[in-house]
């Protein structure tokens, strides 16, 4: 039977706030909800608390992204304009992986949330998709028309590919680099690296240190 994946994600930076729904199989990205989240922040604090301490009870994947922890210390934290080592902010990351659900027509996203699909385009365009210095995928982005509902489909996409600071996810990843004796190997086609293009790799050992450090 396949595993399958159930993620919660909310994103309570930039333009408004949202939280949306997701489920993957392992190869398909299944999108249900990408809502918003009105009022003031008294009014839904508590219930989206409680709603991020259910799904983790009901085994969801809970991902927020806020500057402060007020939320997110109930989740985790997962902020996509840090950057890495390598200079690559996580916005990068999570649109190379989005990208390459799509291109394999491996992401689907119900009807009525259809807005929120994230195209790459010319000028103009909400994501405009170039090359650097090094041939790798950079991107500018129109922040004044990427509001938290796109931001919280790229987390659901992080929570497919990553699954932050999961136990799942660091044993899958961490079993392709490591031998039993704890060395690693150097494993040029580990998962997703078609994808990211290593990088799954290093923040695979990093959230791992992470964890071992909570």
């Amino acid at each position: 039977m396949e595993k399958v994946t159930k993620i919660f994600s909310v994103s309570l930076s930039g333009l408004h706030s949202h939280k949306a729904y997701a489920v993957y199989n392992g190869e398909q990205l299944a999108v249900t909800h990408i809502l918003p989240i009105k009022g003031k922040f008294g009014a839904w604090k508590r219930p989206l608390i409680e709603e991020i301490e259910k799904k983790k009870a009901d085994g969801f994947v809970c991902i927020v992204e806020e500057k402060t922890d007020y939320i997110s210390r109930h989740a985790s934290n997962f902020n996509l304009e840090d950057v890495e080592g390598d200079g690559r902010s996580n916005f990068f990351i999570a649109l190379d992986w989005y990208f390459g659900l799509v291109e394999t027509e491996n992401i689907i996203i119900a009807n009525e949330y259809q807005k929120f699909m994230i195209k790459a385009g010319g000028e103009g365009q909400r994501v405009e998709k170039k090359q650097d210095e090094k041939g790798r995928a950079i991107y500018s982005i129109n922040w004044t028309a990427f509001t938290s509902g796109y931001r919280c489909l790229l987390l659901c996409v992080v929570g497919a590919m990553m699954e932050p600071v999961s136990n799942r996810y660091i044993d899958l990843m961490m079993s392709e680099w490591l031998n039993p004796d704890g060395d690693v190997y150097e494993d040029p086609m580990g998962p997703f690296r078609s994808i990211t293009t290593g990088h799954a790799k290093d923040r695979a050992e990093a959230w791992a240190k992470k964890c071992k450090d909570r």
